[in-house]
């Protein structure tokens, strides 16, 4: 009997801590998360998103896109008044002025993307408005 216990004591420890390969890439989302801007196209059952929303000059948006087959998915962002950015996924900007700034994916379909909107008081660097590789981005939730 302690054999047995110690055995199942021994697989439930190992599954617990067994993950998925890094590798998988995750699925495309059609929901809506706090913190983020999202946008999708070509998505089964869904009509095509892009999202609207005021932010403040300096937020930092990072972005996560996710696309078909061999494509090179990006986050489009377009502002009224500094207008159209193309952001390559796990990379980032931010926005140069008080404005109201649309998202929208670019990739072979189905395609989604995020933008997880962070506000930041620092004044902006030279730089700042064109994307930007962000190698803490790594990790996608």
């Amino acid at each position: 009997m302690k054999g047995i216990l110690l055995a199942f004591a021994a697989s439930f420890g190992v599954a617990s801590f067994a993950q998925a390969p890094a590798t998988d890439p995750p699925a495309c989302s059609t929901k809506q998360a706090t913190g983020y801007m999202v946008s999708w196209s070509g998505q089964p059952g869904a009509k095509d998103h892009s999202e609207l929303r005021s932010l403040s000059k300096g937020t930092h948006l990072a972005c996560f896109a996710f696309g078909g087959d061999g494509s090179t998915p990006e986050c489009s962002v377009t502002t009224d008044s500094s207008g159209h950015f193309a952001v390559p996924s796990h990379e980032s900007i931010r926005v140069p002025r008080d404005d109201n700034v649309t998202l929208s994916c670019k990739g072979k379909n189905p395609v989604c993307c995020e933008m997880k909107m962070t506000p930041d008081d620092a004044p902006l660097k030279k730089g700042d408005t064109k994307p930007q590789p962000e190698p803490q981005l790594g990790i996608v939730r």
